[in-house]
Order: C-alpha cells, then structure tokens, then sequence
C-alpha cells in the first residue's frame, strides 16, 4: 500500500520549451521558497533541447514532469498543469523568469483569514533587459492608485482598472483554484496577453490584493513562450471580441495596443486611424491623446518620443 501523499497548499505550474539553459534558476528560485506545502509541476511542451537532461538533475519529490508530445503553446501547457493540479492555490512561473526569496509566504500570509472572494494575490516584479530596469506598478501608478478613482486602484474591484490595460503579470500572482474553476482556464487561441484577458473574466467573480513588495524578476527574452510578438495583433482581436462590448475603455485600449503595434511596424496611416478610433471611444485619456499627437511626428523622432516618454504599447 503506498503513502498517502503529502498535503500541497500550492500548485506551481511552470511550462517550458527550449530553455534548458535558464530552466536551473528558475526552478532553483521556486524550490527554495520556504514554508509553504508546494508542488512544482513542469510542463514540458515538447522541447527539442536538453530539457530532459536537466530536469532529470533535481530530485526534489514535490517536483513533477508532464511532458506534452507536440508542442501546444503556453496556455494549453498551463491547462495541461491544471489537470494535474492538487492544491487550493496556483502559481505559474515561465521558464525564463524567477521568484525571489519569500514571494509565495508573502502571498500566502497575506490570504490567511480573508474573504473568499479574495482570489488574486499579487506583487509588483521587475524586468530586466540587459542593463534596462523597470518596476510594475511605477511608482505612479502606485501613486494614482490612492485617489478614490476606481480606474486606478491596485486592490478590491478591479474590473474598471483592468478594462484600461494589464498591470498584473501572471508570475507575480497566486490564485485561488476554486475561482479559476468558475470562471473557466487559459485561453488556448491566445498566443499573447493570456494572464490579461484571464483577469477580465476573474474580475467580476473575485477581488484582488497587491502587496507592495518586489519579489518577482523578469528576464527579458526575444524567444520566450510569452515574447513572441507574431500573435499580438491576433490577441487583442480577441480580447475585443470577448471582452470590449459595452466597455469603452477597454475597446480604446485595444484600439490603442493596435495603433501601437502599426506605427512600430511602419504601417503609419493604419496606425494614426487606430489612435484616433481610441481617442474618440475614450477622450478622457490623457496618454491615447498624445500617442495619436505624437504619431504625426517623423518616424525617428516618433520612435525617440516613445522611447523617452512611454506613449505606445511595449512589444514584451
């Protein structure tokens, strides 16, 4: 008769696929968190490298490997890690990125004795690409947030914030399984902007906390699952078919990732109309103004000022 199986509070699901050489810190980075019951599920989403051989180098029981014999995408990998999911709470981490010490403690405790309509925890992370730094929330989104405008908040009800752009990236979260289960999985048509459009159906159902500690770190990566940037325009189609009726705010910030996405690509006149479109749906925001103000401008200095000053969507 075998053991009964120890307890797991946690499900860490961490897909990946060719990242054999990055794959150590992050699993390093979650096996080490401490004092949380976990279980640490991979989701090998048919690697061709020497994913195999790594894995094969940890030996932690709580670690587990689920690989898939063709390659699926992260969201369906994610999928394929809930199925095999035991504990009340999840956690995702790609294979390129890294908690930092006491993220899942900190999640946890600040869950104890909440509300069950506490779904969503999370925290502010970092991404890194190559000497470039930035924090996510700023610090003044972080600022905004104190102003009694419900587009702003970071915690509670954050259905009127989400339909106005992401700001929780997926591996700084911890989710509450039961909710996921209500509201349905990932998306497997959505090649980009997963964790957002899972928020905007989360959010009616549960409320979110954030906890103002940097704890997650992202590395930048031209290849990673979420990086690619071929299926972004599809994404956002997507997500304004499912989500943006009746939500003027979030069908501008779709038209504007759009408008983004032309000017970057060179497609001006596309680009400019799509700005405009998001002015029109939403005039009361101040950044869709000056991205179709500044999309007037020569291409090198438009590409300075987006730089510089942060008016259009980040290809990440």
């Amino acid at each position: 008769m075998s053991a009964p199986a120890e307890p797991v509070l946690v499900s860490v699901i961490l897909p990946t696929h060719n990242r054999a050489p990055v794959l150590r810190r992050a699993l390093h980075s979650v096996l080490s968190q401490t004092g949380v019951p976990l279980e640490v599920i991979v989701v090998d989403d048919a690697s061709t490298d020497d994913t195999p051989q790594v894995l094969q180098e940890f030996t932690d029981p709580r670690l587990h490997c689920l690989r898939l014999p063709a390659r699926q995408g992260a969201a369906a990998a994610r999928n394929a890690g809930l199925r095999e999911s035991r504990g009340a709470w999840l956690a995702f981490l790609d294979s390129d990125d890294e908690w930092l010490p006491g993220f899942l403690r900190a999640a946890l405790e600040a869950a104890q004795g909440s509300d069950e309509r506490l779904s969503v925890l999370y925290t502010r992370f970092e991404r890194l690409d190559g000497k470039r730094r930035s924090v996510t929330p700023g610090r003044l989104r972080t600022w905004l947030s104190k102003l009694p405008l419900r587009r702003y908040h970071l915690s509670g009800d954050l259905g009127c914030a989400l339909r106005r752009g992401n700001f929780i990236t997926l591996q700084s979260a911890l989710v509450r399984k039961a909710c996921l289960d209500q509201v349905g999985w990932f998306d497997e048509s959505l090649k980009r902007l997963q964790d957002w459009e899972l928020w905007l159906r989360l959010a009616p159902h549960c409320q979110f906390a954030y906890l103002p500690l940097t704890l997650v770190r992202l590395h930048a990566s031209p290849d990673s699952l979420s990086a690619s940037a071929a299926g972004l325009q599809e994404a956002v189609q997507i997500i304004q078919q499912k989500h943006a009726a009746g939500s003027p705010e979030l069908a501008a910030h779709c038209s504007f990732i759009l408008g983004s996405l032309h000017l970057q690509a060179g497609r001006i006149p596309a680009g400019r109309a799509a700005l405009w479109q998001a002015v029109r749906m939403n005039p009361l925001t101040l950044a869709t103004w000056l991205a179709w103000l500044i999309a007037a401008l020569p291409a090198a200095l438009h590409r300075k000022f987006v730089r510089r000053l942060g008016f259009g969507y980040r290809m990440e």
